[in-house]
C-alpha cells in the first residue's frame, strides 16, 4: 500500500509539472505547428541536458533563450515569425542552429569555476548557438567566488548555482521563486525516473507478494493434509481404544469365570478327598468283617 501511494504521488507530481510546461504564448503556438513549419526542432528546455545541480545557473546564463524554441537555421526563424505575425499568435524567442564559435582564446579557470558550456549538452545543430550564448560564462558556487573570478579574469562572466549573474559591466541577481523551463524540465525528468523506480518497486513487491501467497497456499495445503491425517489417526485411536475397552471387559469376565471355576474345582477336590476318606474307612470295615470268624449257632 505504501508503494502504491508513492507511485500515485509521483504520477501526480509528474502530471502537474508537465502541465507547467504547457505554453500559451507564441512559443507554444510554434511548438504546436511543427507539422506546418519545417525545421522546428522543439523547445530548448526539452532539447538540452544539464548536469544535475546546474539547472538554475544555466537557465540564468541563457536568459530568455532558455524558454525559446530551437530552429535549424535563419530561414526557419523567419517563416516562424511570419506565422506568428499573420495569425496574431504572440511573440517567441528562437535559438538558431548552425555556425561555429572559436573558443581557443577562453582563459583558464580556477579550480572552483567551470565553464557553463561544459555542463550542458544539446543537439549538434545547436552547439554553435550555445557557445555564443554561453561565451566565456563560468559557473561558481556563490557570490564571493564570482567576485574572485571577475577580479582574476575580467572578460569572464560568472553565474552562481543560485542564478546570480556577475560580469565586468553588468550584474543581475536576487531572489526568485519562479522556476525556469529548464528547471521544470529537469524536475519532470527526475519525477519520471522516481516514478519508474516506484513502478518497478511496486511490480517487484507484487511479484514477491504473489510468491509469498503461493508459498502460503502450499503450506496451508500441507497443514490441511496433516490435520486430515491427524483426524484419521484420532478416529483410529478411538476405535482401538473402544476395542481395548471391549477386550478389557471380556478379559475381566474371563478372569471372573476362571476364579469361579477354580473355586468349584477346589470344592470338588475337597469333596473327593472326603469321599475317598469315607471309602477307605468302609473298605477297611469290610475287610475286617470278612476276616472275622464265623460263629456257630447254638
Amino acid at each position: 500500500q505504501e508503494a502504491e501511494r508513492q507511485q500515485s504521488a509521483l504520477a501526480a507530481r509528474k502530471e502537474a509539472l508537465e502541465l507547467g510546461l504547457s505554453r500559451k504564448d507564441g512559443a507554444g503556438a510554434l511548438l504546436a505547428a511543427t507539422d506546418e513549419i519545417s525545421g522546428l526542432l522543439g523547445s530548448v528546455a526539452a532539447l538540452l541536458t544539464v548536469r544535475g545541480g546546474y539547472e538554475t545557473a544555466i537557465a540564468s546564463a541563457l536568459g530568455s533563450a532558455a524558454d525559446a524554441v530551437a530552429v535549424d537555421h535563419l530561414d526557419t526563424a523567419v517563416s516562424a515569425m511570419e506565422k506568428l505575425k499573420s495569425e496574431d499568435l504572440g511573440r517567441a524567442g528562437m535559438l538558431l542552429g548552425g555556425g561555429e564559435v572559436d573558443d581557443s582564446s577562453w582563459p583558464g579557470l580556477p579550480a572552483f569555476a567551470t565553464y557553463a558550456i561544459d555542463v550542458v549538452d544539446g543537439p549538434t545543430p545547436l552547439q554553435g548557438a550555445l557557445r555564443r550564448l554561453l561565451y566565456k560564462v563560468a559557473v561558481v558556487d556563490d557570490l564571493e567566488q564570482s567576485r574572485q573570478l571577475i577580479a582574476q579574469s575580467p572578460d569572464v562572466i560568472a553565474v552562481t548555482r543560485d542564478g546570480d549573474v556577475i560580469g565586468p559591466h553588468f550584474a543581475s541577481g536576487g531572489s526568485s521563486s519562479k522556476q525556469s523551463l529548464i528547471e521544470v524540465q529537469a524536475a519532470i525528468a527526475q519525477a519520471s525516473e522516481d516514478l519508474e523506480r516506484a513502478v518497478h518497486t511496486l511490480e517487484r513487491l507484487r511479484f514477491e507478494i504473489e510468491g509469498a501467497q503461493t508459498l502460503r497456499t502450499a503450506a496451508q495445503e500441507r497443514v490441511d493434509a496433516s490435520l486430515a491425517r491427524l483426524h484419521e489417526s484420532d478416529a483410529t485411536m478411538a476405535a482401538v481404544a473402544e476395542n481395548l475397552g471391549h477386550l478389557g471387559a471380556t478379559a475381566r469376565a474371563a478372569r471372573g469365570e476362571a476364579d469361579r471355576l477354580t473355586a468349584a474345582i477346589n470344592t470338588a477336590a475337597e469333596a473327593r478327598d472326603v469321599d475317598l476318606s469315607g471309602l477307605a474307612e468302609l473298605e477297611d470295615r469290610l475287610q475286617q468283617a470278612e476276616s472275622a470268624p464265623e460263629e456257630e449257632p447254638d
